[in-house]
């Protein structure tokens, strides 16, 4: 927590995503949304939409039916680079996380958590930014001046 009692916070958020370019071997990375709010829970919110949004662009939830391009991925492939839509996904609808992100925001500290599997690494970021309160009255009366008429 801040020391000031006057102090708030906004709450940026932000998704990236980075992974190989083809045939090059190099890494590229790239943000994938972004989203500020004065409200901590909004901004929670959103990254857990943000993460299943982007676990169903990677790999459709279950139950729903291969498009023609899709194609499995061996149990192999998966156990030796994980599952980033399915961790994704469980990162999302966890209610344990989501209390204990919700606290270590409250109290000031950034949230960051990272997906990967074959296809590349997904970030999901939280950071709170202390935003000073402007007092009501920032001048106290004696300094303030007053116009005299002429």
């Amino acid at each position: 927590m801040t020391d000031d009692p006057r102090q708030e916070h906004t709450y940026f958020a932000a998704v990236s995503g980075e992974g190989p370019v083809y045939g090059t071997g190099e890494i590229a990375g790239t943000i994938l949304g972004t989203f500020s709010t004065p409200y901590l829970g909004r901004a929670l919110r959103w990254t857990r939409t943000q993460a299943v949004r982007i676990a169903d662009r990677l790999d459709p939830a279950p139950g729903v039916p291969w498009r023609q391009a899709l194609c499995p991925v061996p149990p192999a492939v998966t156990a030796e680079h994980g599952d980033a839509p399915t961790a994704l996904r469980n990162w999302a609808g966890d209610d344990a996380i989501r209390q204990a992100a919700y606290r270590r925001l409250r109290d000031g500290q950034p949230v960051i958590s990272t997906f990967g599997d074959y296809t590349g690494r997904y970030t999901v970021i939280v950071w709170p930014v202390p935003v000073p309160v402007r007092p009501a009255n920032p001048l106290p009366a004696p300094l303030i001046r007053r116009e005299r008429s002429r």
